[in-house]
């Protein structure tokens, strides 16, 4: 459970990094990417988790990245899907990529996620070195601290966007 909670972080803070960066290029500004107000976008750290803890034991690279673009699809669509409809933000839209679904999801960014997903697996033994390394009480701590952190931000994202329909109806 401990390394699935450091995946966890470790994988929302890179995606977050790769939205901003991406935006950044995009528009030439910082953007803080995301539904969170911290450095962290939680859907990459479950795609990539869910993924991991489903497909870890799947040899081939080419089913493992088709079964995680499977898997990030359906995490995407749903995320986008729960956020537009019940929080009223759209977080993303692929209305104009060609195959897309209901914006939320699209063929070209589905194979990006499965084949990105798919080299993150294979690269995850180093990440568990890491984790070997780290494995002492005091990481413990500040693991479960830097978790309980990203919850309370979810949370305080959460209800700000609820607050914010509630005054716009």
């Amino acid at each position: 459970m401990y390394k699935y909670l450091i995946y966890f972080l470790a994988f929302s803070f890179l995606g977050w990094l790769l939205e901003v960066i991406y935006s950044a290029v995009k528009t030439g500004r910082f953007i803080n990417r995301g539904l969170c107000y911290g450095p962290f976008c939680p859907i990459y750290g479950v795609g990539i988790c869910l993924s991991y803890l489903l497909l870890s034991g799947v040899d081939s690279f080419i089913l493992l990245a088709l079964f995680s673009m499977a898997i990030a699809t359906l995490v995407e669509f749903l995320v986008g899907l729960f956020a537009d409809r019940v929080l009223g933000e759209r977080l993303w839209d692929y209305s104009l990529e060609g195959g897309n679904i209901l914006g939320y999801v699209c063929p070209r960014f589905s194979v990006i996620w499965g084949v990105a997903i798919a080299l993150v697996i294979r690269l995850v033994p180093l990440l568990d070195r890491l984790i070997l390394f780290l494995s002492a009480p005091v990481w413990y701590a500040v693991f479960l601290a830097l978790f309980v952190g990203v919850m309370i931000d979810i949370k305080l994202s959460l209800l700000k966007r609820e607050r914010r329909i509630k005054s716009e109806i």
